[in-house]
């Protein structure tokens, strides 16, 4: 059998097991350079795909998925502001943290504080109703319709026809 060929299976969208993820953690020490190919072959309902994320964005000794420090937080909003959603730009700010992980750092610091501004009371001002206006058809304006033609030929219909640019 060709070892290029990959057997479709169907792969699940299940969360990892602890036994898949001690069973991908042998796998990915015996198997060098990592052949995800090979690797998804022993396991059911995975696929090339998933197990190499698994092991790149949680698995591997390089990634660092403990808490988060305040420093780490500040520094994480900090080039967010500066370089927007760049989730890959900004993770290379951080030691073993992914792109993935400072997403969703990111984002759960905004559920928090969205979830913070929720639990306060709503600072409430009411508007000041509009009295309303009772207008008669003839308080309507209603420009009239003029017809081009009856300012000649000579008549630009370019507003911006007659400014001149200066030489530079």
């Amino acid at each position: 059998m060709n070892s290029n060929i990959v057997t479709h299976k169907k792969a699940t969208k299940a969360k990892f097991t602890p036994e898949e993820d001690a069973k991908l953690r042998k796998l990915v020490s015996l198997t060098h350079p990592n052949d995800w190919n090979q690797i998804a072959l022993q396991f059911n309902n995975r696929n090339s795909r998933q197990v190499k994320e698994r092991w790149e964005y949680y698995l591997s000794p390089n990634v660092n998925n403990g808490p988060w420090s305040p420093e780490e937080d500040e520094l994480l909003i900090s080039k967010y502001n500066e370089l927007g959603t760049k989730w890959k730009v900004i993770a290379k700010f951080f030691i073993g943290r992914t792109n993935t992980a400072c997403k969703n750092r990111f984002l759960a610091m905004q559920r928090e504080k969205l979830r913070h501004n929720c639990n306060s009371p709503p600072v409430v001002t009411k508007p000041k109703p509009i009295a309303p206006v009772a207008m008669a058809p003839s308080d309507y304006f209603m420009p009239p319709i003029v017809d081009p033609s009856e300012f000649g030929s000579d008549f630009d219909m370019d507003p911006f026809s007659s400014f001149q640019e200066e030489p530079l």
